[in-house]
């Protein structure tokens, strides 16, 4: 399976706020997203994950883990299974 590792830097703090995050439209959302090739082979098996506005992630994973397919789908390059690809 692919591993996502975040690497963004933590949203600045304003002074008098208590740890308050403003409500951010991600970029990039999976919802439950599946995608299998013809011949029964499962390449992502319901994935959920939001990507913010700027964030940077990292999709680490051996061969066939499915990172080049999760990739594929951004773009729509390929079709998803089952689920949702949405793009901001």
């Amino acid at each position: 399976m692919a591993e996502f590792i975040r690497a963004s830097p933590s949203p600045a703090k304003h002074p008098g706020t208590q740890n308050a995050t403003p409500a951010v439209t991600p970029a990039i959302s999976f919802r439950n997203v599946s995608k299998r090739y013809p011949g029964g082979y499962e390449a992502l098996t319901s994935i959920s994950f939001d990507i913010a506005p700027g964030e940077l992630v990292f999709i680490s994973g051996h061969s066939g883990a499915g990172k080049s397919t999760l990739l594929k789908l951004v773009p729509a390059i390929e079709r998803a299974s089952a689920g949702a690809v949405l793009i901001n």
